[in-house]
């Protein structure tokens, strides 16, 4: 009758979550490493839809002073021609694959790992962008990014005890030496010029390994 009609009562809130329908995720493992020594670099590729992924392309440039170790030890479960050269800078992926997901999971996952190194200090922030990685169901909404911290892996400290002594006098020296790193750490030596002024009077030299 061309009257308005109102409702009196406030629809129901309502919660929609959304999810992307393509997802990469990277990680280092260990995070940290000594100079030269070697870290495990995943990349995780994840199919969030009912299709398959086809026609996966991908691209991860390494930042600068991270490479592919001498022996990279590549696994892919992607799919297509996965190229990852010993002492490269990059790796690519092409013409992988993966399967739709099932409908009882939220995603349905691939990897690739391989082995990484470095010989130069810092931090090495290693990114794939959108622009790096294509599909059949497109790409990621945002960049994939993970840090790994490349350390001389290793601290020194000297103790004298007791500190002060008179002259012929005998004090203890402590050398302790602390691995920084999350890996193994091998062909440590000392050399201490200092103890050319001091007088043992016993050669005993006490180590633990733990």
């Amino acid at each position: 009758d061309g009257n308005p009609v109102s409702n009196p009562a406030a629809s129901p809130a309502v919660n929609v979550t959304t999810a992307d329908s393509v997802a990469l995720t990277k990680t280092f493992s260990p995070t940290s490493i000594a100079q030269g020594g070697q870290s495990t670099l995943t990349l995780t590729l994840r199919n969030r839809t009912l299709s398959a992924l086809n026609a996966v392309n991908l691209t991860d440039n390494f930042p600068a002073g991270l490479t592919l170790a001498a022996n990279p030890v590549a696994v892919n479960t992607c799919g297509g021609t996965l190229q990852a050269y010993p002492n490269d800078n990059k790796l690519t992926l092409s013409a992988g694959s993966l399967a739709a997901r099932p409908d009882a999971s939220p995603d349905k996952t691939c990897t690739i790992t391989v082995k990484v190194t470095s010989i130069t200090l810092g931090a090495k922030l290693n990114t794939i962008n959108p622009s790096d990685l294509s599909t059949s169901g497109g790409t990621i909404p945002s960049a994939a990014s993970a840090t790994l911290s490349v350390t001389t892996g290793i601290t020194s400290s000297k103790v004298f005890s007791p500190t002060s002594v008179t002259p012929g006098g005998k004090a203890r020296v402590t050398i302790t030496v602390n691995n920084t790193s999350n890996g193994q750490l091998s062909n440590v030596g000392i050399n201490d010029s200092t103890f050319s002024r001091f007088h043992f009077s016993r050669r005993q030299f006490d180590h633990t390994i733990g």
